[in-house]
């Protein structure tokens, strides 16, 4: 008679790939909350950076323009504040860009619902600061020094001078309060530019 011998069989019982299945469960748990917050950062971090690119062509927008354009020079008061606002269009199935109603409202555009949902609303402050009478006898006409060191005042040929400095100021936030979530209040851009005449 021949002994038995015990057949091993290959791979895993039930119970075996249960508790790896258990193991790999836990794994998966304590993982999942990165993605969930890796997908919320990924689309703050997009938001975030169309807000700059809009803050800083807003401020772009004024560079070209000199001391005298109207959008940088106006009467009576010291600073000039506007508004506008970025709508999603009442129809939020079309593409971006192709409907009238959707992007930035013309200049005095008053929040209401004939252009969908608002997304952003931007505030571009204008402040004049002059200062004049900069008398510099030490200057002649041409604006060049006299040859002598200190220098002497050239009486006579000093032109006044004034001089202009427009501070830019352009704040983007999120429109209403409904997004403004532990994220959302934090990304609000402003960006500040000075201009001299």
């Amino acid at each position: 008679m021949r002994p038995r011998c015990r057949r091993t069989t290959a791979g895993f019982s039930v119970v075996e790939a249960l508790i790896a299945a258990a193991i790999l469960l836990i794994i998966a748990i304590g993982i999942l909350p990165l993605f969930i917050r890796s997908i919320a950062n990924n689309s703050t971090a997009g938001e975030l950076s169309q807000k700059v690119n809009q803050t800083d062509a807003r401020l772009e927008e004024y560079y070209p323009y000199n001391v005298a354009n109207a959008l940088l020079s106006w009467g009576g008061t010291a600073a000039l504040t506007t508004n506008n606002y970025y709508t999603l269009g009442v129809d939020r199935t079309a593409a971006l860009g192709t409907a009238a109603d959707q992007g930035w409202a013309g200049e005095g555009w008053v929040p209401d619902t004939t252009r969908g949902a608002i997304l952003w609303q931007r505030t571009t402050r204008i402040r004049n600061f002059n200062i004049s009478d900069m008398d510099n006898a030490a200057l002649n006409d041409a604006g060049a020094l006299p040859p002598s060191f200190p220098p002497t005042p050239l009486l006579g040929n000093a032109d006044p001078v004034t001089v202009s400095l427009k501070e830019i100021t352009v704040t983007l936030q999120s429109y209403g309060t409904g997004r403004m979530d532990a994220i959302n209040s934090f990304n609000n851009m402003t960006f500040t530019n000075f201009k001299a005449f």
